[in-house]
């Protein structure tokens, strides 16, 4: 994928000075204190996942994404839109994230990481991102899975897909022409 230069300065220079971490909670439990996290880094972010980044949050500018019933563990945060819960998930199922990132089978332990460390999460984007290409064969629907989740993608019609706001607005920020 080819990225063009005016989009890479226009990530670059509205990345966040600060964001907040919220009281959060994992299966009842409190995980993390009121707390400053250091600002959304694109280094080591897939050019693939550039686009979410825009479309989620505007390259970090706002993270405020609406709050889960379920709590903070299912609350999408970050740059990318990226839920803690889909992030746990995906390193319980990666042995190569474990041996990277070894002792985060705790969801507390995990989401400490995650919320305070950028190549972590940014890690783990990218290795779910891959995961979903990988599951659904193109990226169109990888796209569609990491917006709405991998059951709504896997019941999902190639129609339902291409039609899709988010893949088409997607698409439109890598100048890629998506297929049906």
């Amino acid at each position: 994928m080819v990225v063009a230069p005016a989009f890479m300065c226009a990530l670059l220079s509205v990345v966040p000075d600060l964001i907040k971490v919220p009281m959060t909670s994992v299966y009842g439990q409190t995980v993390a204190v009121e707390t400053s996290v250091p600002p959304w880094s694109p280094i080591g972010v897939s050019m693939e996942l550039l686009p979410i980044a825009r479309l989620e949050s505007g390259f970090g500018r706002n993270v405020n994404h609406a709050k889960n019933s379920r709590g903070e563990f299912y609350t999408a945060f970050g740059a990318l839109g990226f839920k803690p819960m889909t992030a746990h998930d995906e390193y319980i199922h990666s042995p190569d994230l474990q041996k990277h990132f070894p002792g985060l089978e705790n969801p507390e332990e995990f989401s400490k990481r995650f919320y305070l460390n950028n190549d972590f999460y940014n890690t783990v984007a990218n290795h779910h991102f891959n995961r979903l290409k990988q599951m659904f064969g193109d990226r169109a629907k990888a796209v569609f899975g990491w917006r709405w989740g991998m059951g709504a993608a896997e019941l999902a019609s190639d129609d339902e897909i291409a039609d899709d706001p988010y893949v088409q607005k997607y698409f439109q920020l890598t100048n890629v022409v998506a297929y049906r």
